[in-house]
């Protein structure tokens, strides 16, 4: 994204009812290590997603046993509109998609908030009714309390695709999406959060 000056990766993944979660999850932690190998560690990798895809990003750069030593390598995490802490589930697919229920817990981010987490944003609209605002202030509110930084940024007047709708040129100049993006990717290449004034912001 010219805008924000960094390279976009737009990895996919397979779709339910043709897999179950697990199998989605291995699709992105191939996807990750793919792109990392490809980059050699040149630069730095933050994961980003939008609604389901802030669920798998921040997965991924919460828990270190899907990565593994690759977790290291993930120097920040952006989360648009993501569920993160939606059990139990209020759709009854969900039972099956990210089933057998032993495997639920494992589908929720917030359950893995470790202290030693990248830096991590935030982004949802107040008026978003598909993935209400409470499941990115949770998560926030979870890595603070236990010392990890993280950004919390709310929008008003904006809806669950709204947010998205944000990257395309005519919106760009009426939200702060971008903004708060360009100014979360400068932070988060320039170093580790110790040496930023103040790493762990949580503001609306």
């Amino acid at each position: 994204l010219r805008r924000l000056e960094c390279d976009v990766a737009l990895p996919d993944y397979r779709l339910y009812p043709q897999v179950r979660f697990d199998s989605i999850a291995r699709d992105a932690v191939a996807a990750v290590r793919t792109l990392l190998a490809e980059k050699a560690g040149a630069r730095p990798l933050i994961l980003a997603g939008h609604s389901a895809g802030a669920q798998i990003a921040m997965l991924l750069t919460m828990n270190r046993a899907l990565l593994g030593d690759d977790a290291n390598r993930i120097v920040g995490a952006i989360g648009l509109a993501g569920p993160y802490d939606f059990l139990p589930f209020r759709e009854p697919q969900h039972e099956d998609l990210f089933g057998p229920a032993s495997a639920w817990p494992l589908s929720q981010p917030i359950r893995f908030a470790r202290p030693d987490a990248p830096p991590v944003l935030l982004l949802h609209g107040e008026e978003d009714r598909r993935v209400r605002p409470r499941q990115s202030r949770n998560l926030a509110e979870r890595l603070e309390s236990i010392g990890a930084p993280a950004t919390l940024c709310l929008y008003p007047s904006t809806g669950h695709v709204d947010i998205i709708l944000a990257f395309a040129a005519f919106m760009r100049r009426r939200s702060k999406v971008i903004d708060d993006l360009k100014a979360f990717l400068t932070s988060a290449q320039d170093g580790p959060a110790g040496e930023h004034d103040d790493p762990h912001s949580l503001h609306h």
